[in-house]
């Protein structure tokens, strides 16, 4: 058996999958509309922001800004088609979470003792 093959055929199979389909058509739905797109990048770089804040130990700012992120969310959430979005971006991680959980099961058999 080509490992190669097998994750090559893997790529395909997310390829083509419904979750990542449904996103991709939805995501490019949305942002043919240049605020969404705008929106929604905002509030995803405001994420990472809060992310690293965290990483840095400097809880009390990313607190804040959380309560900001939250905020945000819920205006995001008022627009029908980017709520459609996120919901699909949900589903596709979930499926990609699922395939990195299971390579590294794989994985981590070979780096036990």
């Amino acid at each position: 058996m080509n490992v190669y093959d097998k994750i090559n055929e893997l790529a395909d199979a997310l390829r083509n999958s419904n979750e990542m389909k449904e996103y991709i058509e939805i995501k490019k739905e949305v942002f043919k509309e240049p605020k969404n797109k705008e929106t929604v990048n905002s509030f995803r770089e405001k994420q990472i922001e809060v992310q690293q804040l965290v990483m840095q130990g400097k809880e009390d700012e990313a607190v804040k800004k959380e309560e900001l992120l939250r905020q945000m969310y819920k205006i995001l959430l008022e627009n029908e088609s980017i709520k459609k979005m996120f919901d699909a971006e949900v589903r596709f991680d979930v499926l990609v979470g699922d395939m990195y959980r299971i390579l590294g099961e794989a994985i981590r058999e070979a780096m036990e003792d």
